[in-house]
């Protein structure tokens, strides 16, 4: 039986975590959305608490949380400060984390202690060509005696700018497909690393997005990460749990937008009260709060296969079942599937009946376009839409009926799920018996009076 509960240990972290949120960030997010910069103060005080080493073990100078306890901070961060949380995010699930999953000792003495303690990390991985088809990426790596020299460009790299670790991919074998990727330790300041200028985004601003381009970087064969040919696999395994991450900083979006609809529902006056006292309004506070819990338990469920996930322990993402592959695998779909979309609708409706001003009118306007960021983030809905329905269709077509039979045998206690999928079939067909027949009863009932 799954626990949906927090433990004393997680709500104690959780409210911790979010009073220090409150007190130190809060005040100053909306600064620095404006400003496009969240002050690497912010990131250090994170750090002191250990928030930058959430999935490493502590025998490696991490906090060695698992997948629930580190969604629980990553919501919490990003309810204050959807930039800084990506920050953190991206952070601990594909910047520091690789480099203990498959990192060498000695790569994870040197670089670990950095990661855990003050530097951001990055992943590289899409290029201007080569975004959610990460096999088709074009950089190289031509091995050189005891290095290997890259070229190329990349694109959309968060962290890029302040990162003191990033992870880069390129090509070492073109004729092998997505087995001629490999991954390479790239250090800040490098000769032959440019970073681009930052994106100017819509949303998440404060978070730096910057492209890269190589241009004959020398990085020597022991910045290897895993061995050559590896790339691939070590990528599409961290996006696996990054995407985990993904889904828990939309809850935090979606939590402060409906926090701010409700404040304002019950300041604003109108015929007479706030609108809070309107039933419509209500009606749309009652919806959105379920959307947010709907989205809370969906992300807690299966705990113990997102702790694969951001473990390493082998677990693919084609083995999941397709509710937490759409958490983990793809975009965080968790907010199509609690309608996220229509909570912000919600949101802006209430927002734009502000008369005081234009400038007071458009406040939550860093939310609105956090939300706007999620419905893209880590792949496109429609994509996510097309491989969650085809999971769906398979799992039922295979053993749908059965699980549900194991579910009657268990509460009804039946020694066979055979038998107890035999009772299934005959109440499923004598309850669509009974649905056809009602009308002729209820005539014939009618009838008699």
């Amino acid at each position: 039986m799954l626990d949906y509960d927090l433990s004393e240990d997680q709500i104690a972290i959780r409210d911790a975590v979010r009073e220090l949120c409150d007190k130190e960030f809060a005040p100053h997010s909306m600064r620095w959305d404006a400003e496009a910069q969240v002050p690497l103060e912010a990131v250090q005080r994170l750090a002191e608490q250990g928030f930058l080493g959430m999935g490493i073990p502590e025998e490696w100078g991490g906090l060695g949380y698992d997948a629930r306890t580190i969604c629980v901070v990553i919501e919490e961060i990003a309810r204050v400060s959807a930039a800084l949380g990506i920050m953190i995010a991206v952070h601990n699930s594909v910047g520091a984390l690789p480099v203990f999953r498959f990192g060498t000792d000695e790569q994870r003495k040197r670089y670990l202690p950095r990661l855990v303690s003050k530097e951001l990390g990055a992943f590289s991985l899409s290029e201007p060509g080569a975004g959610s088809d990460a096999g088709a990426l074009e950089a190289t790596a031509v091995r050189d005696g005891d290095a290997y020299v890259l070229n190329g460009s990349k694109n959309w790299v968060t962290n890029g700018m302040r990162a003191g670790v990033i992870l880069v991919f390129a090509r070492t074998d073109r004729a092998a497909g997505n087995k001629g990727l490999s991954c390479f330790i790239v250090e800040r300041g490098a000769k032959g690393l440019v970073l681009g200028k930052p994106e100017d985004k819509m949303g998440l601003r404060g978070s730096d997005t910057v492209a890269l381009t190589l241009e004959d970087l020398r990085v020597p064969a022991d910045q290897r990460l895993g061995a050559e040919g590896e790339g691939f696999k070590i990528a599409m395994s961290m996006l696996d749990g990054g995407r985990i991450g993904v889904a828990a900083q939309a809850l935090g979006v979606m939590r402060a937008a409906f926090h701010e609809a409700v404040k304002y529902a019950q300041q604003r006056q109108a015929f007479g009260g706030p609108l809070s006292k309107l039933q419509a309004v209500q009606f749309k506070l009652a919806e959105m709060e379920r959307r947010v819990q709907a989205t809370r338990l969906l992300l807690q469920r299966w705990p113990g296969k997102a702790k694969a996930i951001l473990r390493g322990t082998g677990l693919r993402a084609a083995e999941l079942p397709p509710d937490l592959k759409a958490l983990s695998s793809i975009n965080a779909f968790s907010l199509r599937t609690a309608h996220f979309d229509e909570d912000m609708d919600d949101l802006l409706d209430a927002l734009l009946g502000n008369k005081q001003g234009r400038g007071s009118r458009w406040r939550q306007a860093p939310l609105t376009l956090a939300g706007v960021a999620w419905r893209l983030a880590a792949g496109l809905a429609a994509g996510a839409a097309v491989m969650v329905g085809a999971g769906l269709a398979n799992r039922w077509a295979d053993n749908g009926c059965y699980d549900l039979a194991c579910t009657l045998q268990a509460s009804l206690g039946i020694a066979d799920p055979a038998d107890a999928l035999g009772l299934l079939w005959i109440v499923g067909i004598a309850v669509l018996g009974a649905g056809a027949a009602a009308p002729f009863v209820l005539r014939w009932w009618r009838g008699r009076r």
